[in-house]
């Protein structure tokens, strides 16, 4: 992390942020993407510093508005959990986590439970006091008969929000 904050340190906040060993770019919209992205893959170039393309994807995410409703759609896996927030069709953010070795025994409805408390949480400031549609493909979680007690916590966490749980068979992930 040290060394891509000294690497791109002329750069830092104006277009390019660090996490760890990884960096992103951005920009206020496609158009103005371009000339950043080149600075960056020249100062990469420069320093003789290598980006694996792999890892390159380009998800165009925009600026939210806080008067309008937002859409999360989350799965989970037995190797994480992984959401995203979008609002007319275009993504906001996207997030991620990955499953400690206790929590790959979880069951899968509760690892479901765990995406959507997951997203509720780190996009919380954006999802109170508007409408918030949250999707999953697990049609057994828009309504759940019998409820355990850390369930019953969940949903109660969940009822803070104006939110609809609903199922899709369609997932849309940008990532």
């Amino acid at each position: 992390m040290d060394l891509m904050n000294r690497v791109f340190k002329p750069y830092l906040y104006m277009y390019v942020i660090v996490f760890i060993d990884d960096y992103l770019i951005y920009s206020r919209n496609e158009e103005d993407h371009a000339s950043p992205l080149r600075i960056v893959l020249q100062t990469l170039k420069d320093r003789e510093l290598y980006a694996k393309f792999s890892k390159y994807y380009c998800p165009i995410l925009t600026l939210p508005k806080s008067t309008q409703g937002f859409v999360v759609y989350g799965d989970a896996s037995r190797v994480g959990l992984d959401y995203v927030l979008m609002q007319n069709g275009k993504v906001i953010a996207y997030a991620s986590k990955q499953l400690k070795v206790h929590e790959r025994n979880y069951p899968t409805h509760d690892l479901e439970l765990a995406t959507v408390v997951f997203a509720l949480k780190i996009w919380r400031y954006y999802l109170y006091s508007v409408h918030v549609d949250v999707f999953t493909d697990k049609w057994w979680l828009s309504f759940r008969e019998t409820l355990t007690v850390v369930l019953f916590c969940i949903f109660i966490y969940i009822s803070e929000f104006y939110c609809i749980l609903a199922y899709t068979s369609e997932l849309l992930w940008y990532f």
